[in-house]
């Protein structure tokens, strides 16, 4: 670390932070997005991952509600069935990177990545139950729903407090997940 950034309190970044860094700049560029650029941000992991949250976060907001579409269609589409090493590794950045879409103001974005996170199973009921608590209903709507497919006993606690919910239904699709549930 050099004597500026020490004395600001700056770290030098590393070789990945700066690839990934530099393939979020591509994405902002890219329309339509392109998977290999999804894939090597992935591969990146951690660093990729911390990249690509703090672009959806800046002010400027680089990327548009359509070009956010395709990225959660592509993570969402992405096969890791065939690298059985790389497949652990592979579909814990997939789900940090579409769970990096629950926050936002426009629901659907939330529940689109929703219905792709659904096909990790229960590795992502965690993540599901956090949903439920989003500030947007659609988001917490489709958490519900998602809930009730995921035959997780464990959610009908987290499902019951959602019936208070202020949305209609919201409440409505979380009573419905509860009788999926048994509850």
């Amino acid at each position: 670390m050099s004597i500026f950034n020490t004395i600001l309190g700056r770290k030098q970044r590393s070789p990945d932070v700066q690839k990934a860094s530099k393939i979020c700049h591509q994405l902002c560029r890219d329309d339509p997005i392109r998977a290999t650029d999804i894939k090597a941000l992935i591969a990146l992991g951690d660093e990729g991952i911390e990249a690509f949250r703090m672009m959806l976060t800046r002010n400027d907001d680089p990327l548009g509600i359509t070009q956010r579409e395709q990225i959660i269609d592509l993570l969402g589409s992405i096969d890791i069935s065939n690298h059985q090493h790389a497949s652990n590794t592979n579909s814990n950045a997939i789900i940090a990177l579409l769970s990096s879409f629950l926050d936002e103001p426009d629901g659907m974005l939330g529940a689109k990545a929703i219905s792709a996170l659904v096909a990790y199973g229960s590795t992502v009921d965690d993540l599901l139950l956090s949903a439920l608590k989003s500030n947007n209903r659609r988001t917490r709507s489709y958490a519900a729903r998602a809930l009730g497919q995921s035959n997780n006993k464990h959610a009908v606690a987290a499902l019951i407090d959602a019936l208070h919910d202020d949305d209609a239904r919201v409440r409505s699709d979380v009573a419905e997940a509860l009788g999926k549930l048994g509850a």
